[in-house]
C-alpha cells in the first residue's frame, strides 16, 4: 500500500517524481500493472489481442515521450523516477476510470455521467503529468502543462491513426 500512497500522492500534487524510488524493478512493476489496467479497459472496445496491442501502444507511447523529453532537456539523470511515477500515475488514474466504464457498459442510462467523468479524469491525468514534467524538467508549472498538452495531443493522433474507433 505505500506504493499506492505514494502515486496518489503525486496524483494530488502533494509528492513528485524525485520521491519515487529510483529503482528499474520497480519502473518494471509499475509499467507491467499498467499495461493490465490498460488491457482490462480496453477489453470493453476491442477483443483481447487489440487490447494488448493497444495497450502496448500507449505504454511505449508514454514511455517514447518522457525519455525524449528528459533527454532533450538534458535530465537523464532522473529517467527511472520521472518514468516511474508518470506510468504509476497513469495506472492510478486509469484503475479509477474502470468502474465508470463498467458501469456506462452495465447501466446505459449512466453513460451519459460516466462520459462526463471519464473526461475529468483525463484532464486530471493532463495535470498530473504536468506536475510530473515541471518537477522533472525543473519548469513552471504552466509550462509543465504545455508540455503535457502536447503529449496527450500527440498520444491521442497517434492511437487515433492507429486503432480507428469502431462505428
Amino acid at each position: 500500500m505505500p506504493l499506492i500512497k505514494l502515486f496518489l500522492d503525486i496524483c494530488l500534487f502533494r509528492q513528485g517524481p524525485q520521491d519515487v524510488p529510483r529503482s528499474r524493478f520497480l519502473l518494471g512493476i509499475v509499467a507491467g500493472a499498467n499495461l493490465l489496467l490498460s488491457i482490462a479497459l480496453g477489453l470493453f472496445e476491442v477483443d483481447f489481442p487489440q487490447a494488448v496491442i493497444q495497450g502496448l501502444t500507449a505504454l511505449a507511447l508514454l514511455l517514447t515521450f518522457m525519455l525524449a523529453t528528459l533527454g532533450v532537456a538534458g535530465q537523464r539523470d532522473r529517467i527511472e523516477q520521472t518514468l516511474t511515477a508518470a506510468v504509476g500515475g497513469d495506472a492510478l488514474i486509469t484503475a479509477l476510470g474502470l468502474p465508470l466504464v463498467i458501469a456506462s457498459v452495465a447501466l446505459p442510462g449512466l453513460q451519459n455521467m460516466a462520459s462526463l467523468l471519464l473526461l475529468g479524469l483525463m484532464l486530471w491525468e493532463i495535470a498530473v503529468f504536468g506536475h510530473i514534467i515541471r518537477h522533472a524538467l525543473n519548469l513552471p508549472y504552466l509550462a509543465g502543462l504545455g508540455v503535457a498538452l502536447a503529449y496527450t495531443a500527440i498520444s491521442l493522433r497517434v492511437m487515433m491513426a492507429l486503432f480507428p474507433p469502431l462505428t
